[in-house]
């Protein structure tokens, strides 16, 4: 039991510092763009990001 809750906290605290990181760098990339490649970029994004890679690909 204590274990698993290790690799909870572990996997948590991994995800929370990777989705920082992704912000930070998303971030940077969008001021250098246009507003259309901005609202481009942000769609699918969140596309990719929620509905491929947390929605679809937990499922296999």
């Amino acid at each position: 039991m204590f274990s698993s809750l290790i690799i909870i906290l572990g996997l948590i605290v991994f995800e929370t510092v990777n989705s920082i990181d992704n912000a930070i760098i998303n971030a940077y990339m969008l001021k250098t763009m246009s507003k259309k490649w901005q609202k481009i970029f942000l769609f699918w994004g969140i596309i990719t990001a929620v509905f491929i890679m947390r929605g679809l690909l937990p499922l296999r």
